[in-house]
């Protein structure tokens, strides 16, 4: 715009000084004045050049300087992305350990006692069995045994000429009796049929 205006002063004063010399007969101080002016219009012209350039160099410093600033920013965003990504593969790891605990430890414990009532159940169980198996055993073989003395006695009452046995008192003691004699004195006496 002041390339414009300078250049429309110029041939302004150009054709002015034409006209003022030929004629207005104007002066030399006002043809003085107006070569003043170009002078000064050719510096402002000379200072705008410089403005530009000034202009040009601010703008290569500007997007220099962006263009440095945009890599510390992808750089520091390419960091801060780093760190997100493994913080949160931290954090799920941790969630995923802690979800696990959370969904096996109930059954662990159920599992645990489960285990321990059964095979506490299952011992005590099998003891128990074999307690009960031997002395139906010893009872058994305590039944053959008294029916081998029962028959023992008979075989004896049979073969010892009417000799009895008679347990004295409901005790464990037995007695021999005869038919024909009886015992009338001592200490065998006593209770006998």
């Amino acid at each position: 715009m002041f390339a414009l205006l300078a250049a429309m002063l110029s041939a302004g004063a150009t054709a002015f000084t034409s006209l003022s010399g030929q004629t207005l007969g104007l002066g030399a101080e006002m043809r003085g004045e107006i070569g003043g002016l170009r002078v000064e219009m050719r510096e402002e012209i000379a200072g705008l050049g410089r403005i530009a350039a000034d202009r040009r160099q601010i703008e290569e410093a500007a997007a220099s300087e962006q263009r440095r600033l945009g890599e510390n920013l992808r750089a520091v965003a390419n960091g801060a992305l780093r760190t997100i990504e493994s913080d949160t593969a931290v954090t799920v790891a941790r969630v995923r350990v802690m979800l696990l605990n959370a969904w096996l430890r109930p059954p662990g414990v159920g599992l645990s006692l489960f285990l321990a009532f059964s095979g506490g159940s299952w011992g005590l169980m099998h003891w128990l069995s074999s307690e009960i198996q031997s002395r139906i055993e010893t009872l058994a073989m305590l039944e053959v045994r008294i029916d081998q003395g029962r028959g023992t006695l008979v075989e004896i009452e049979d073969t010892t000429w009417d000799v009895t046995l008679r347990v004295i008192d409901g005790g464990g003691s037995w007695c021999c009796r005869t038919a024909r004699w009886r015992i009338r004195r001592g200490p065998w006496a006593g209770g006998l049929p």
